[in-house]
Parts: structure tokens; sequence; C-alpha cells
């Protein structure tokens, strides 16, 4: 299906009065945008990573299969034979309402990528319950019940004075904080804000990623105290959203600082799953039917470049993915080439030395499995004391090199194959 097909496809679905699309420009036209640059789709959202990079290569190499999704996802069609369950609208609308912006266009990629979550459970239960169990080894939260307060890390209590000179360095921020969250001023001018309670929100912020879909953003935060000595609340905006979190002191000086996010709905419903090498594979090849899909690296992936770069360079829908140990890490390096192409600035390639920073382990494991899946872009090269990987992930194109010997604790496996 070329593109023109494609596209005609997506008016086909929009023009129908049954479709979701219906009436729904913004969001038909997001989904036309997804078809000329597959690299802009949205995987802002912890528990869906494999299956938007799964989407995005149907973008790139199968725009039929792409347009079935739609179809099942708008007109409620089966998808290669899987029905959707039926309540999968009313699931996948309440979610985009408790998680993003109303209106946003790109709505349309937050459901796409659930879809496969929800036909997964469809077409294969056990396996689905299996990833559902390797999810909550990351996020003891998964599932958690609706208006939960949930508990997503602690802060040392040493950081209790940094947090009150926090509220102070925020005051002049203060009277333009409804505005800017609402989106209707420019964000104030930066304040000192104390460098080590900055250091520590952005190392714990993997945790709130898990917990809720969001991060921090540490340049606009505010922080207010709400009951003195007792509570402060620390609110920014991320991915386009106002965000809180509350600060509790514990009872004794030495007791750490609890910190919570409330959370409209549960906090991963239907559609939401961190898959591991298992789930990755039956995702891949049973509920959208790539032609090929393999482990590689079970023992050393270093062992395994060659066989990758032989993958990549096959051309054609050939793909490899890798199931990362070090989303923290990797997100830093996305961000920082962000940052450099929106600036207009060359982008200078992320170097990690040595192992990422440690996670914790479950059932004895010293490392653990994935906890986020990327694509490769273009074999990896041989970088002197580095090696060289080009990944897309998180709507970036950006390049990380990883020291030589620690390859394997920064990518668990590769998944190498091609869609058809």
């Amino acid at each position: 299906m070329n593109l023109a097909t494609a596209l005609a496809e997506v008016g086909r679905i929009e023009a129908d009065p049954t479709g979701g699309l219906a009436g729904n420009p913004a969001m038909a036209n997001r989904a036309r945008a997804l078809l000329n640059n597959p690299d802009v789709i949205l995987q802002g959202q912890f528990g869906v990573c494999a299956m938007t990079t799964a989407v995005r290569e149907l973008l790139k190499h199968d725009r039929a299969t792409f347009i079935a999704l739609m179809d099942t996802l708008y007109l409620r069609l089966p998808f290669r034979g899987i029905a959707p369950p039926p309540t999968m609208i009313a699931d996948l609308t309440g979610q985009a309402a408790t998680k993003i912006p109303p209106g946003r266009p790109d709505t349309v990629d937050f459901m796409l990528a659930r879809v496969l979550g929800m036909l997964f459970k469809v077409a294969d239960e056990p396996t689905y319950n299996a990833q559902i169990a390797f999810s909550r080894r990351w996020n003891p939260n998964f599932g958690k019940a609706t208006g939960s307060a949930l508990d997503v890390f602690d802060l040392e209590a040493r950081l209790l004075p940094d947090l009150k000179t926090a509220v102070v360095n925020s005051a002049p921020r203060l009277a333009t904080q409804a505005a800017w969250l609402a989106g209707t001023a420019p964000a104030w001018a930066a304040t000192p804000f104390p460098p080590a309670l900055e250091e520590e929100l952005k190392r714990k912020q993997y945790w709130l990623q898990q917990a809720c879909g969001f991060g921090i953003d540490v340049v606009d935060v505010v922080v207010a105290e709400t009951v003195p000595n007792k509570q402060w609340t620390i609110t920014f905006k991320y991915d386009g959203a106002p965000r809180t979190l509350t600060v509790t002191a514990g009872g004794g000086p030495y007791d750490p600082l609890k910190v919570t996010a409330a959370v409209a709905g549960a906090v991963y419903e239907q559609g939401h799953l961190a898959v591991d090498v298992d789930g990755m594979l039956v995702l891949l090849k049973k509920i959208i039917g790539f032609a090929e899909a393999q482990a590689r690296g079970s023992w050393k992936v270093e062992g395994e470049i060659g066989a990758v770069n032989t993958t990549l360079t096959a051309g054609g829908s050939s793909l490899v993915y890798a199931g990362t140990t070090a989303s923290t890490e990797l997100l830093q390096a996305k961000r920082a080439a962000a940052v450099a192409r929106t600036g207009g600035h060359p982008y200078t390639v992320t170097r990690f030395m040595g192992d990422p920073a440690p996670r914790p382990a479950y059932y004895g494991m010293a490392t653990p499995e994935p906890t986020h899946w990327v694509a490769l872009t273009g074999p990896i090269v041989d970088a002197g004391t580095h090696w060289g990987l080009p990944l897309w992930s998180w709507r970036e194109n950006f390049t990380v090199e990883i020291e030589k010997g620690h390859l394997g604790n920064w990518v668990y496996r590769w998944i190498t194959g091609r869609v058809n």
C-alpha cells in the first residue's frame, strides 16, 4: 500500500459515522502526519515502548497493517482475526482523559499502542498475564485503583533544608504560576534551585515515570509549603500538562520525605504493558504478524554485533530492537539530542563510561531484564574504546556510545527480524 492509498484509507475511516475519527479532523490529520513521518509517533508513557516501536515499524514498512490497526481502533473491526474487547473504546477514552490534556491530536498515538496491548490479552491471555507479573516487578503500583495517591519515591531527610530553600526561590514565580500552567503566559526566568535537590529529583524521576507516566521538569518547577514544616507541593508542566507532587516529612529528623502523586485513573489499565523478551516475540509474531523475529545475545550481546549489523544492512523491512536496562540514562541522551536539534546546534553523541546506574534486582538476578525497548536505525559502529549505537525512541533519533566490555549491562537482548 503506497502513501496515497494509505492516506485515502484514513479518509475512509474519518468519513465513517461509526468511527472515532468521524468529526475529529485534528486526530485524522494526526494519523496522516504519522504516515508521512513515522519517527514522530509519541511514546511518552511507561509500559508501551514495545507496542509503539512496533507501530512505528508498521508505519515505515507495512501501511496496510497499520490501516488495519486503525480499523480495529476506530471501526471495531478484528485485527488479523483477533476481535477487540467490547470495552476497548471506553477503556481507551477513559485512559486518554486522565493521562493527556483533552483535544490533543496525539491521542491517536496514545490509543494505537494500547490497542496492541488489549489485543495481546485476547490473543494469548496466559502470556499476557505473565507480562502483567513482569510489569509489577518494575512498578509495584501497576493496576492500583482509581484515585490512589501513589507513593512514587522518597527523598533523604538531609534534603529538607534544600526543599525549604526551593520554596523561597520559587516565590517570584508564584504570581505567574497559574497563568503559565494554563498556557497563557511564557515560562518565567529561571531562579536558583538547590543543586543537590535538583540532582536527586532528576535521578528519582525514573520511578515517577513508571508509576505515573511522566517525569520532572526541574527548570520550571515551583515549590510551595502547604503545611508548615510538614508538607510541600512541587508543581511543573510536563508533556504539555500540569503536574503536582506532594512531599510529606516524616515524624523524626532522620525519616525520609515521602513523595506522592495523585492519579485520576488507574496507574495502568488495559493496554499498558511492559514486556520481556518472550512477550516481545509474541507481540511481533503472533499478534502483529511480522515475518521474522528472534532473540539474540542470551550470553553475550557483544558477540551478536555482527549478526545485528548484517540484519541492519539487509535493507527492505529488516529491523533490530534492543532491550535496554538503562531507561533513565537513555532518556537523558534523547533530551540532549532534542535540545540540540530545537536550538539549531550540532548534536554531540552521548558517551557512557562503565555500567548504568544500578537497578533493583529481583528473584536474585543481578542483571534485570529490559526496562525499555528501542529501535536501532543503523549499524553499530566501532568507535575505538566504545560501541556507537544509533537509536530511535521517544520521538527522537539519537546516538549513544557505550564503553566496550560494558554493552551487556546496557543491552539485555537484541530482537532481529523483518516486517514482511
